[in-house]
């Protein structure tokens, strides 16, 4: 959920409203500081004030800590809490992610100290003046420089050089660091030996012929399972659960209604009146039943309940023959040693092109995306291409959209061509050019890391960590280019809109170091979930408690790329306008306060990557720094002097240079440590094997056991007569009323303990 907390004022196109604005003067940039501060401080009163009345926002209890029910009882273990703690207990998705913040500070807080003290005094006094019609913090950029102080380019070259060199450095850093910890973090286990490989011809699926061809490659397997296809069981289990969730809103609605009838008359007579009936589907008209009432009418909760009950016995039959199923030309492989996995994965096992492709599993059984594992490899390049195809048209057509907006929000002002908008009164049209305009692209932001995600799965990976990663490539992407798309003209902009957009963007970085940590604290969509959304959608004890457990969790894929792309404004902006780097730091170090707080206690994460996400993100940020270096290669070639001659040549031609040095330092870099940022072998003998492990890579459907039926219990019993008479009908259908309740006001809650 943190996507949608981070990322709502991130896409807004801030390209356009970067180049519309003007000169930012001291007094505007410190009412944009105190709005944002507002803002903040109503995010932080509502965060104390949930924190302490409801678990749900901090679920977790430090040990050797006091119940953090304080009202500031958390500040202390944020800053005192070891990193090993969030390591072992919020992954290294998430340990990874608070490294990341504290590596943007680390980049930044040197640089600033080298910059700030040089460029500052430079530009208040020996910059250009009001009279060269240069006002307000433009004074303190780039286009600040006086025509008579030229020479002072010479000081922008070093200290971009400076920054560049830091941060190449420290991402080299960074990326050794992580092969430490990930080389460390992973003991060897069955995961870790296990290889998925797809594409297998026919005639080698089995499990003794594969068992042969990787004994003469590493000496061995210990086991291999071979992949069927689920496609009946899954779609009977999916159907199954689709009725537990129907009957047990069916169960809660008979118990509400007896609660009602019993309030009004004192007894419950009359009570079986009010039991929900439907009409079963015809088979000789199909759909149309569904649309016209036509068919037999039953009691509802009778037949969910003789359908549940059939379909546990067809789920139990289909399980127990499953090896019978096609094959998926498609297996795990678990291999004696872990490094024997590594050895196969970068191996050529088969002479065909694609065939036996392997594809290291990693460190979780659950990443495994069981749908996609019997894809050929065909399918999934088309899938890829359609994907591809379908993101390009997302980030060029996303003006569309935002046009919309815009014409939306000028409605006042078109009152000449569109005469008819006088006929609308004053409170219609604030509303339509107010806050119609904001709420749809609100609306569109929380919508597209979900778009995102949905494509991506659609693109064929058998793995979720390729998901993962592939989101964050695409989300990245598209975060990016909205905010520089609109410079159409590079030499106009750079000689023209910079320091705007400069001015800009130290706004737009205030309002993500104050309100937008804070939200991540209040967990804005978490509220809104639990107290709006919750209330009016959620009936039944099961729907509660998935809406509470979906707060907490948190999608890295598209929560990383939002504060990459903040780094990369960092960057470009540090030596054009080096107020930037202030901001930078006050906002990354309030966002590790905010994310360290929801690692420890409150967040966990959707998928685990086992921290790939870490190492994309800080290739990332060369995007970022060659983006930093063409513009400073652009204003050197801009530079005059009071003769209007070039004057910074020299410059412009080390700048290049140093680009091409940046291109090969990130190949470099990507050489040395690709092969072992995924990669991480274990030297070490046979493993000690769990033989309980035997059905751990094989579908999660083949061993579902049959679901357990949840209803409120409630004072009148109801409950409990509903559960004697589901288990009198049929004992093999599980059914409790534990831990959840629903009162006299007919209120259902689920039982904190």
């Amino acid at each position: 959920m943190s996507t949608i907390n981070s990322s709502i004022p991130t896409i807004n196109t801030p390209s356009r409203a970067a180049q519309t604005s003007r000169s930012v003067t001291l007094q505007s940039l410190a009412s944009s500081t105190i709005a944002s501060a507002a803002i903040f401080v109503v995010e932080i009163v509502i965060f104390l004030l949930l924190r302490r009345r409801f678990t749900t926002f901090h679920p977790r209890v430090l040990p050797s800590q006091d119940d953090g029910s304080g009202l500031f009882s958390w500040i202390k273990p944020v800053f005192w809490t070891k990193d090993s703690y969030i390591l072992q207990t919020a992954g290294l998705d998430a340990f990874f992610f608070l490294r990341y913040l504290r590596t943007i500070i680390k980049i930044f807080v040197p640089t600033a100290g080298v910059i700030l003290p040089i460029l500052l005094p430079l530009s208040i006094v020996h910059g250009k003046k009001s009279d060269a019609g240069v006002q307000g913090l433009d004074r303190l950029t780039w286009g600040g420089v006086g025509l008579g102080h030229s020479d002072y380019y010479w000081a922008y070259l070093v200290l971009a050089l400076v920054m560049v060199v830091q941060a190449c450095y420290t991402i080299h850093e960074e990326f050794r660091f992580y092969v430490r910890i990930r080389q460390e973090f992973y003991p060897p286990r069955t995961t870790t030996h296990t290889v998925l490989v797809s594409d297998i011809p026919h005639h080698l699926c089995s499990r003794e012929k594969l068992s042969a061809i990787y004994e003469k490659m590493v000496g061995g397997t210990y086991r291999v399972w071979i992949n069927r296809d689920c496609t009946t069981l899954d779609r009977k289990m999916r159907q199954r659960d689709k009725l537990v969730a129907e009957l047990e809103s069916a169960e809660t609605r008979l118990i509400s209604r007896a609660i009602k009838v019993h309030s009004k008359s004192g007894s419950l007579d009359g009570i079986d009146d009010k039991r929900e009936s439907l009409r079963l589907p015809s088979s000789r008209i199909g759909w149309v039943s569904s649309i016209i009432p036509l068919g037999e009418k039953v009691d509802r909760i009778y037949h969910y309940r003789r359908e549940i009950s059939r379909l546990n016995v067809e789920i139990a039959g289909d399980q127990h023959s499953a090896n019978q199923n096609k094959c998926l030309h498609s297996a795990f492989i678990q291999l004696e040693r872990s490094i024997d996995a590594h050895i196969v994965c970068q191996s050529i096992v088969h002479f065909s092109p694609f065939r036996l492709s392997p594809h290291y599993v990693g460190n979780s059984t659950s990443a495994v995306v069981w749908h996609n594992v019997g894809l050929a490899w065909w399918e999934r390049y088309i899938r890829s291409i359609l994907v591809m195809g379908s993101m390009t048209a997302i980030i060029v057509g996303w003006a569309i959209p935002v046009a919309f907006t815009g014409f939306l929000s000028q409605l006042g002002a078109l009152t000449a061509l569109l005469p008819s908008l006088v006929h609308y009164t004053p409170s219609l049209l604030g509303f339509l050019q107010g806050l119609l305009p904001q709420a749809i692209l609100i609306i569109l932001t929380i919508v597209l890391p979900m778009v995102v995600r949905l494509l991506v799965q659609q693109q064929g990976f058998a793995l979720q960590t390729a998901i993962e990663l592939t989101v964050q490539k695409y989300y990245f992407c598209f975060l990016f280019i909205q905010i520089y798309h609109g410079f159409d003209s590079l030499p106009t902009f750079l000689a023209i809109s910079l320091p705007k957009t400069s001015n800009y963007f130290l706004s737009y970085l205030m309002l993500h170091a104050l309100s937008i940590s804070a939200g991540e604290l209040v967990q804005i969509s978490g509220v809104l979930q639990y107290f709006v959304i919750s209330p009016l959608m959620d009936r039944t004890p099961r729907e509660q408690l998935q809406r509470r457990v979906g707060i907490s969790k948190v999608a890295w894929a598209t929560v990383y790329p939002v504060y990459t792309n903040l780094a990369c404004i960092g960057i470009i902006y540090s030596v054009i306008a080096p107020l930037v780097l202030i901001l930078v730091v006050v906002a990354f170090g309030m966002f590790w306060v905010a994310f360290r707080y929801n690692a420890l206690y409150v967040t966990k994460s959707v998928s685990d990557t086992g921290g790939l996400l870490y190492p994309t993100a800080l290739n990332q940020l060369f995007v970022g720094i060659y983006m930093f270096e063409v513009y400073v290669i652009g204003l050197f070639f801009l530079a005059r002097d009071k003769e209007q001659s070039w004057v910074c040549l020299g410059q412009a031609v080390i700048m290049i240079t140093a680009t091409v040095v940046t291109g090969g330092v990130q190949i470099v870099l990507n050489q040395a440590f690709g092969p072992i940022l995924e990669f991480l072998p274990h030297i070490e003998g046979s493993g000690d094997f769990d033989e309980d492990a035997s059905s751990v890579f094989e579908n999660d459907v083949l061993h579902a056991c049959k679901p357990t039926i949840w209803i409120p219990r409630d004072p009148l019993g109801i409950s409990d007569n509903e559960i004697s008479e589901t288990r009198e009908s049929d004992k093999d259908i599980r059914i409790v009323n534990d831990k959840a309740r629903i009162d006299l006001e007919r209120q259902v809650m689920i039982d904190e303990d």
